[in-house]
């Protein structure tokens, strides 16, 4: 049976705690193993487990839901944002999940105010969040998704011909100079009829 496609409806539905959040990112990092990121391991990992079985205190004092794992090799505990762009983030993980899929299911793209008045963030943080996920893209294995013969849907290049202007050497070579600005006086009005007066000329 196909999975059904994936939108905010159902993305919203699974992530309905920030542990559910957690759990869909290592589904898509790990799949059924979790490999520890300090030093690649894959054979045993200890989950931590809170000790209320919900919640652990952060050292701010603050309730969090983040699940933590402890590799058996290197003894370093990790969690799935470890090594990413998440990785030390204030923001909720359900934000940042729904800000990505956003981005890429959107066909013009998403503005930071956009995503500041939906999720109720700060301007400096939506710029923040928009700016890591294009961060992330440049980088492998999302930049090799655009290698070779790439085939989009549509694009707009450019608009009216008669529009477009001619690139020649001596405009290339003007770009950049300041054009000397022109007074203008009386004596470069040109004539009108007598009953205009020199109201409409500008000095």
């Amino acid at each position: 049976m196909a999975k059904p496609d994936l939108s905010i409806l159902t993305l919203s539905e699974q992530l309905r705690t920030e542990a559910d959040a957690y759990k869909f990112l290592e589904d898509l990092r790990w799949g059924d193993r979790p490999v520890c990121p300090h030093c690649g391991s894959v054979e045993k990992m200890y989950f931590l487990k809170p000790s209320n079985g919900e919640t652990r205190e952060t050292r701010t004092g603050t309730a969090s839901e983040r699940r933590v794992w402890k590799c058996a090799d290197c003894r370093k505990q990790f969690s799935v944002l470890t090594g990413t762009i998440f990785h030390g983030t204030k923001i909720p993980v359900r934000t940042w999940i729904f800000v990505v899929f956003e981005m890429c299911a959107s066909k013009n793209g998403v503005a930071a105010r956009e995503i500041q008045r939906k999720y109720g963030l700060t301007g400096k943080s939506a710029w923040y969040m928009l700016h890591r996920v294009r961060f992330a893209m440049e980088r492998d294995p999302m930049a090799g998704l655009l290698s070779g013969r790439v085939v989009i849907d549509e694009t707009w290049i450019g608009g009216k011909p008669k529009n477009r202007r001619t690139v020649t050497a001596t405009s290339a070579a003007r770009v950049g100079r300041a054009r000397p600005t022109r007074r203008r006086s009386s004596r470069s009005c040109p004539a009108k009829p007598a009953r205009y007066g020199r109201a409409w000329c500008r000095t």
